[in-house]
Protein backbone atom coordinates (compact mmCIF):
# COMPACT_ATOMS: atom_id res chain seq x y z
CA UNK A 1 0.00 0.00 0.00
CA UNK A 2 1.22 3.48 -0.82
CA UNK A 3 2.25 5.71 2.07
CA UNK A 4 0.13 8.69 1.08
CA UNK A 5 -1.77 11.26 3.09
CA UNK A 6 -5.27 12.03 1.92
CA UNK A 7 -6.48 15.50 2.85
CA UNK A 8 -10.03 16.76 2.58
CA UNK A 9 -10.25 20.19 0.93
CA UNK A 10 -13.64 21.74 0.20
CA UNK A 11 -15.21 18.40 1.16
CA UNK A 12 -13.22 16.46 -1.45
CA UNK A 13 -10.45 13.93 -0.62
CA UNK A 14 -7.20 14.90 -2.35
CA UNK A 15 -3.59 13.75 -2.62
CA UNK A 16 -0.55 16.04 -2.71
CA UNK A 17 1.36 16.41 -5.99
CA UNK A 18 4.81 15.73 -4.47
CA UNK A 19 3.62 12.53 -2.78
CA UNK A 20 2.26 11.28 -6.09
CA UNK A 21 5.48 12.20 -7.90
CA UNK A 22 7.60 10.30 -5.38
CA UNK A 23 5.35 7.25 -5.70
CA UNK A 24 5.75 7.39 -9.48
CA UNK A 25 9.52 7.57 -9.08
CA UNK A 26 10.15 11.10 -10.37
CA UNK A 27 13.83 11.97 -9.96
CA UNK A 28 12.81 15.58 -9.30
CA UNK A 29 9.33 15.40 -7.72
CA UNK A 30 8.55 19.11 -8.18
CA UNK A 31 8.52 18.56 -11.95
CA UNK A 32 5.10 16.99 -11.59
CA UNK A 33 3.76 20.56 -11.25
CA UNK A 34 4.82 21.32 -14.81
CA UNK A 35 2.99 18.17 -15.93
CA UNK A 36 -0.11 19.32 -14.05
CA UNK A 37 0.10 22.78 -15.63
CA UNK A 38 0.29 21.26 -19.13
CA UNK A 39 -2.90 19.27 -18.53
CA UNK A 40 -4.90 21.96 -16.72
CA UNK A 41 -7.84 21.91 -19.15
CA UNK A 42 -8.24 18.14 -18.93
CA UNK A 43 -7.87 18.09 -15.14
CA UNK A 44 -10.57 20.70 -14.66
CA UNK A 45 -13.02 18.39 -16.42
CA UNK A 46 -12.71 16.21 -13.33
CA UNK A 47 -13.12 19.09 -10.88
CA UNK A 48 -11.54 22.35 -9.80
CA UNK A 49 -7.76 22.43 -9.88
CA UNK A 50 -6.91 23.08 -6.24
CA UNK A 51 -3.64 24.42 -4.95
CA UNK A 52 -2.39 25.49 -1.54
CA UNK A 53 0.00 28.37 -1.00
CA UNK A 54 2.63 28.00 1.70
CA UNK A 55 4.61 30.77 3.33
CA UNK A 56 7.75 29.57 5.14
CA UNK A 57 7.52 30.80 8.76
CA UNK A 58 11.14 32.00 8.74
CA UNK A 59 11.09 33.82 5.42
CA UNK A 60 11.74 32.79 1.85
CA UNK A 61 9.59 32.60 -1.24
CA UNK A 62 6.01 31.37 -1.01
CA UNK A 63 5.25 28.33 -3.12
CA UNK A 64 2.24 26.41 -4.37
CA UNK A 65 1.49 22.72 -4.22
CA UNK A 66 -1.37 21.01 -6.01
CA UNK A 67 -3.84 18.71 -4.30
CA UNK A 68 -5.52 16.38 -6.80
CA UNK A 69 -8.83 14.61 -6.41
CA UNK A 70 -9.04 10.92 -7.27
CA UNK A 71 -9.82 11.28 -10.97
CA UNK A 72 -7.19 13.99 -11.41
CA UNK A 73 -4.55 11.87 -9.66
CA UNK A 74 -5.36 8.86 -11.83
CA UNK A 75 -5.22 11.00 -14.97
CA UNK A 76 -1.79 12.38 -14.07
CA UNK A 77 -0.58 8.84 -13.40
CA UNK A 78 -1.54 7.81 -16.93
CA UNK A 79 0.11 10.91 -18.44
CA UNK A 80 3.33 10.69 -16.44
CA UNK A 81 4.96 8.06 -18.69
CA UNK A 82 6.63 6.79 -15.52
CA UNK A 83 7.83 3.20 -15.39
CA UNK A 84 5.49 2.50 -12.46
CA UNK A 85 2.52 4.39 -13.91
CA UNK A 86 0.22 1.38 -14.31
CA UNK A 87 1.13 -0.03 -10.89
CA UNK A 88 0.62 3.30 -9.12
CA UNK A 89 -2.65 3.95 -10.96
CA UNK A 90 -4.07 0.69 -9.59
CA UNK A 91 -2.77 1.37 -6.11
CA UNK A 92 -4.20 4.90 -6.11
CA UNK A 93 -7.66 3.37 -6.57
CA UNK A 94 -7.02 1.30 -3.42
CA UNK A 95 -5.75 4.33 -1.47
CA UNK A 96 -8.87 6.40 -2.10
CA UNK A 97 -11.11 3.38 -1.44
CA UNK A 98 -9.37 2.87 1.91
CA UNK A 99 -9.83 6.54 2.78
CA UNK A 100 -13.56 6.41 2.02
CA UNK A 101 -13.96 3.30 4.15
CA UNK A 102 -12.08 4.87 7.06
CA UNK A 103 -9.10 2.52 6.88
CA UNK A 104 -6.75 5.37 5.90
CA UNK A 105 -6.41 8.27 8.37
CA UNK A 106 -6.89 11.81 7.07
CA UNK A 107 -4.41 14.61 7.66
CA UNK A 108 -5.10 16.34 10.98
CA UNK A 109 -6.67 19.78 10.79
CA UNK A 110 -4.70 22.77 12.02
CA UNK A 111 -6.48 24.64 14.79
CA UNK A 112 -5.71 28.13 16.02
CA UNK A 113 -6.48 29.34 19.53
CA UNK A 114 -8.55 32.40 18.60
CA UNK A 115 -10.07 34.79 21.15
CA UNK A 116 -13.84 34.66 21.73
CA UNK A 117 -14.10 38.41 20.96
CA UNK A 118 -12.30 38.01 17.63
CA UNK A 119 -14.66 40.35 15.75
CA UNK A 120 -14.09 43.20 18.24
CA UNK A 121 -10.32 42.92 18.03
CA UNK A 122 -10.36 42.81 14.22
CA UNK A 123 -12.65 45.83 14.12
CA UNK A 124 -10.26 47.75 16.40
CA UNK A 125 -7.25 46.80 14.25
CA UNK A 126 -9.09 47.89 11.10
CA UNK A 127 -10.14 51.22 12.62
CA UNK A 128 -6.56 51.94 13.71
CA UNK A 129 -5.31 51.14 10.22
CA UNK A 130 -7.85 53.43 8.56
CA UNK A 131 -7.30 56.29 11.02
CA UNK A 132 -3.61 56.12 11.93
CA UNK A 133 -2.01 53.81 9.36
CA UNK A 134 -0.51 50.33 9.17
CA UNK A 135 2.13 50.89 11.86
CA UNK A 136 -0.53 51.72 14.46
CA UNK A 137 -2.61 48.73 13.40
CA UNK A 138 0.41 46.42 13.76
CA UNK A 139 1.01 47.76 17.27
CA UNK A 140 -2.58 47.06 18.32
CA UNK A 141 -2.38 43.57 16.79
CA UNK A 142 0.80 42.86 18.75
CA UNK A 143 -0.93 43.86 22.00
CA UNK A 144 -4.02 41.77 21.25
CA UNK A 145 -4.67 38.04 21.86
CA UNK A 146 -4.73 37.48 18.09
CA UNK A 147 -2.15 35.00 16.69
CA UNK A 148 1.30 36.40 15.95
CA UNK A 149 2.12 36.86 12.23
CA UNK A 150 4.60 33.97 12.30
CA UNK A 151 1.85 31.66 13.59
CA UNK A 152 -0.49 32.79 10.85
CA UNK A 153 2.12 32.19 8.15
CA UNK A 154 2.81 28.70 9.39
CA UNK A 155 -0.77 27.64 10.05
CA UNK A 156 -3.02 29.20 7.44
CA UNK A 157 -3.34 27.60 4.03
CA UNK A 158 -5.42 29.09 1.25
CA UNK A 159 -6.94 26.78 -1.31
CA UNK A 160 -7.88 27.48 -4.91
CA UNK A 161 -6.24 28.08 -8.29
CA UNK A 162 -2.91 29.95 -7.83
CA UNK A 163 -4.06 33.13 -9.54
CA UNK A 164 -7.19 33.32 -7.35
CA UNK A 165 -5.15 32.70 -4.20
CA UNK A 166 -2.81 35.58 -5.07
CA UNK A 167 -5.72 37.85 -6.04
CA UNK A 168 -7.38 37.18 -2.69
CA UNK A 169 -4.16 37.94 -0.81
CA UNK A 170 -3.89 41.24 -2.67
CA UNK A 171 -7.55 42.02 -1.95
CA UNK A 172 -7.13 41.38 1.78
CA UNK A 173 -3.89 43.34 2.11
CA UNK A 174 -4.43 46.26 -0.25
CA UNK A 175 -8.18 46.85 -0.62
CA UNK A 176 -11.23 47.69 1.44
CA UNK A 177 -14.51 46.01 0.53
CA UNK A 178 -17.11 48.62 1.54
CA UNK A 179 -20.17 47.53 -0.40
CA UNK A 180 -20.97 51.22 -1.00
CA UNK A 181 -22.30 52.06 -4.46
CA UNK A 182 -20.38 55.35 -4.38
CA UNK A 183 -17.00 53.61 -4.12
CA UNK A 184 -15.46 52.72 -7.46
CA UNK A 185 -11.93 51.72 -8.54
CA UNK A 186 -10.85 51.37 -12.16
CA UNK A 187 -9.43 48.03 -13.24
CA UNK A 188 -6.28 49.75 -14.47
CA UNK A 189 -5.61 51.16 -10.99
CA UNK A 190 -6.17 47.78 -9.39
CA UNK A 191 -3.79 46.17 -11.86
CA UNK A 192 -1.12 48.84 -11.23
CA UNK A 193 -1.49 48.44 -7.45
CA UNK A 194 -1.18 44.65 -7.81
CA UNK A 195 2.06 44.99 -9.83
CA UNK A 196 3.57 47.28 -7.18
CA UNK A 197 2.49 44.92 -4.40
CA UNK A 198 3.74 41.84 -6.21
CA UNK A 199 7.12 43.36 -7.17
CA UNK A 200 8.25 43.20 -3.54
CA UNK A 201 7.81 39.42 -3.41
CA UNK A 202 9.06 36.33 -5.20
CA UNK A 203 5.63 35.47 -6.56
CA UNK A 204 5.20 34.84 -10.27
CA UNK A 205 3.56 37.81 -11.98
CA UNK A 206 0.07 36.98 -13.25
CA UNK A 207 -0.69 38.10 -16.81
CA UNK A 208 -3.36 40.77 -17.43
CA UNK A 209 -6.09 38.41 -18.66
CA UNK A 210 -5.55 35.78 -15.96
CA UNK A 211 -5.42 38.54 -13.33
CA UNK A 212 -8.65 40.14 -14.58
CA UNK A 213 -10.46 36.80 -14.54
CA UNK A 214 -9.13 35.89 -11.08
CA UNK A 215 -10.01 39.24 -9.50
CA UNK A 216 -13.43 39.28 -11.13
CA UNK A 217 -14.18 35.83 -9.73
CA UNK A 218 -13.63 37.16 -6.19
CA UNK A 219 -16.61 39.46 -6.62
CA UNK A 220 -18.91 36.43 -6.45
CA UNK A 221 -17.18 34.54 -3.61
CA UNK A 222 -15.60 37.13 -1.30
CA UNK A 223 -17.27 39.19 1.41
CA UNK A 224 -15.85 41.31 4.21
CA UNK A 225 -15.24 39.16 7.29
CA UNK A 226 -16.90 41.65 9.67
CA UNK A 227 -19.54 43.54 7.71
CA UNK A 228 -20.36 40.97 5.04
CA UNK A 229 -19.96 43.72 2.40
CA UNK A 230 -19.27 42.64 -1.18
CA UNK A 231 -17.85 44.25 -4.31
CA UNK A 232 -18.84 43.80 -7.95
CA UNK A 233 -17.69 44.46 -11.54
CA UNK A 234 -19.06 47.81 -12.72
CA UNK A 235 -18.73 50.28 -15.57
CA UNK A 236 -18.59 54.05 -15.52
CA UNK A 237 -16.27 55.84 -17.92
CA UNK A 238 -14.02 52.80 -17.68
CA UNK A 239 -14.25 49.20 -16.50
CA UNK A 240 -13.76 48.76 -12.77
CA UNK A 241 -15.31 47.58 -9.51
CA UNK A 242 -17.97 49.06 -7.28
CA UNK A 243 -18.09 48.69 -3.53
CA UNK A 244 -14.29 48.75 -3.33
CA UNK A 245 -11.47 51.09 -2.28
CA UNK A 246 -7.72 50.80 -2.62
CA UNK A 247 -5.59 51.16 0.50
Amino acid sequence: MLELTIKQIDGVPRVRDIDLAEALGFERPRRIRSLIDRHTDALEIFGRRTSVVHRPPHGGAAFFEYWLNEKQALYICTKSEARRAVEITLKMVEVFADWRSGRLPAAPAVALDLPSDLANWLALVREMRLTYGKAAARQIWAQSPLPAPATCKESFQVAGPPEVVIARQFLLQCCQVTGNAGDFVRSSKIRAAYIRWNSATDRVQIGPRAWANAFRSLGSIHSDALSGARFWPAKRSNTGYGGLRLG
